[in-house]
């Protein structure tokens, strides 16, 4: 199985409230697009709300994987950061850079954990694709989200 990743994070479409942020995950298998948006509470030591996008929606694709009985699902991502993340994650590490040696928030915790939960009962892999390879990132792209 293939499936296609990304994630939207736009300052144009923040909520008037300042206390929360919106972030838009989508996945595409086949010839159907799933795409969902999210609003959660704004998190002052976030560095990346893009990529808290774009990790969504690779735990959203894995799950997806298992709810079908897939054992093994192919991500293609054009988010070179989560493909870095991800392959720490198979490994059974997390990856530690200079500038970011803890998880950012608690819902990338939850992310990661997740995805480190699922390793054992799914064979996934993941790779970095070109933006215009990537289908749904066009389509996030043609509508705006």
């Amino acid at each position: 199985m293939i499936i296609y990743t990304d994630g939207s994070f736009k300052t144009s479409q923040q909520p008037l409230n300042k206390d929360s942020v919106s972030y838009t995950s989508a996945y595409w298998f086949g010839n159907e697009p799933v795409i969902e948006s999210f609003t959660i509470p704004r998190t002052p030591t976030l560095q990346s709300y893009s990529n808290l996008a774009e990790f969504h929606a690779i735990r959203l694709a894995v799950e997806y994987a298992l709810d079908n009985d897939e054992n093994y699902v192919l991500i293609r991502t054009d988010s070179k950061v989560c493909v870095a993340w991800i392959r720490s994650v198979k490994v059974g590490v997390y990856m530690k850079k200079k500038k970011v040696s803890t998880f950012s928030t608690v819902q990338h915790k939850e992310i990661f954990d997740s995805l480190v939960k699922h390793k054992d009962n799914i064979n996934f892999d993941i790779e970095w694709i070109p933006r215009e390879r990537n289908i749904i990132g066009v389509i996030l792209d043609e509508f705006d989200l």
